[in-house]
């Protein structure tokens, strides 16, 4: 029985000395989440500093992996707290962290001889990826890469712009962009714009196009109106002076349509093909055909009775004068009308801005008004027939006295009653 008591003891005690040296304090694992099953992996990289744990973890967020393992094995600071930090800075203050990742959790753990980091991304449904962002420099890059994917008919343009400024706006880019080139973009699409981070000189802007017209209707649209375009063009392309062009212009213009004014996501197209009609769209369109045939002409923004405004000046020789289609078509007229800064009192625009426009020049004819069609079987190229001149009054000569008339007698008065010639006769004296 004693036999038995003490190998119980010894067995006993053998058990204790065990456990201390298969789990000595130093293996002792430290973890955010204890859960996390640790497993030796061949794709881990390595970091050893701050910023090397921030590159890596960038790293991940370039390539789209959503679980990222990270060693340390000598590591300058606290793996721990610097994991956490790190993680943060990628995911709020980078710009390819900010824009695609939606969260990021972490787990480091203290292993034999090194710490393993795990790193979980979480990403942005919509975002896309790396490989699909430009890289343009400041606002010149941006203004670029911006029309040319108006051009192509983008719906969305992910960019990351170095030297961001403050001032910068995007969606506003695109406006102006739609708005200085009417001929080739027919609709101004709906433009949303999104910026990550909020701060930095580096910052990726997200920007989708809206557009209620298919791709397809646009193309259709565009080369319809440059039909149109073409053919304005070539109805003036044997007018040598610039006032029988403008005249021609308007006539061609004027003579399309019974205009209808409205508003029009198509407003050029509208305008051009449906007759739709807005100030600001006659002026563009006018402006556009100036510009082909030669013209010097300017668009301006201005004010009619309060209500934003839009007309053209024309330079014609010296002289500047005011053109107003939208006027033309309110007021019935078919032909070209020249207006003076004394005809525009309803109107109101920066003065400064454009030129002085004087009174109409009275030579100014109409070359482009239609001739009569030549009679059967005369020649189409002759000159006009000089207009026949009136013939000229000959002097009406005096008939002569009747014999015993005397000639220096005054001729009777036609009105005078018989016997008298109408003549005062001078009072005798006394009388």
């Amino acid at each position: 029985m004693n036999i038995r008591l003490i190998a119980l003891l010894l067995a006993l005690s053998l058990l204790c000395g065990c456990s201390g040296g298969l789990v000595p304090n130093e293996y002792t694992v430290i973890s955010e989440h204890s859960d996390t099953n640790v497993e030796s992996r061949s794709d881990a990289v390595s970091a050893e500093s701050y910023e090397e744990l921030k590159y890596a973890i960038l790293s991940f967020v370039e390539q789209g992996i959503t679980h990222g393992v990270i060693r340390s094995y000598r590591y300058d600071g606290d793996v721990t707290e610097d994991l956490s930090t790190a993680a943060y800075e990628v995911w709020k203050n980078d710009p390819l962290g900010a824009y695609r990742v939606e969260y990021i959790t972490t787990d480091c753990n203290l292993l034999l001889s090194y710490y393993e980091s795990h790193v979980e991304i979480t990403y942005r449904p919509d975002a896309v990826s790396a490989e699909e962002i430009g890289y343009v420099r400041g606002r010149g890059g941006a203004e670029e890469a911006i029309a040319a994917a108006l051009e192509d008919d983008a719906e969305r343009l992910t960019l990351r712009i170095s030297a961001y400024g403050s001032a910068m706006d995007c969606a506003q880019l695109a406006a102006d962009y739609c708005a200085a080139n009417p001929e080739t973009v027919m609709e101004a699409p709906q433009v949303t714009a999104s910026v990550y981070p909020e701060e930095g000189s580096i910052r990726i802007v997200d920007l989708k196009f809206d557009y209620t017209h298919s791709a397809a209707e646009r193309t259709n649209m565009q080369l319809l109106v440059s039909s149109v375009l073409t053919s304005a063009s070539n109805y003036v392309r044997f007018r040598n002076e610039d006032n029988a062009k403008a005249q021609m212009l308007v006539a061609y213009l004027l003579g399309r349509f019974e205009y209808v004014e409205g508003s029009s996501l198509t407003p050029v197209y509208s305008l051009l093909c449906e007759g739709i009609c807005s100030s600001r769209t006659f002026a563009e369109v006018f402006q556009i055909l100036c510009d082909r045939v030669g013209l010097s002409c300017r668009t301006v923004s201005g004010y009619l009775d309060g209500e934003s405004y839009s007309w053209n000046i024309l330079q014609i020789g010296e002289t500047y004068h005011h053109v107003d289609l939208m006027r033309y078509v309110r007021e019935g007229l078919s032909d070209l009308v020249y207006y003076a800064d004394s005809d525009m009192d309803r109107y109101s625009w920066d003065r400064e801005t454009y030129p002085a426009c004087g009174l109409p020049e009275s030579t100014l004819e109409n070359p482009a008004a239609p001739q009569d069609p030549p009679a059967e079987g005369e020649d189409p190229e002759a000159p006009p027939a000089e207009p026949e001149q009136p013939p000229e009054e000959q002097p009406v000569q005096p008939e002569p006295p009747a014999e015993g008339e005397d000639p220096e007698s005054p001729a009777p008065d036609p009105e005078a009653p018989d016997g008298e010639t109408g003549v005062q006769s001078e009072p005798e004296p006394g009388s």
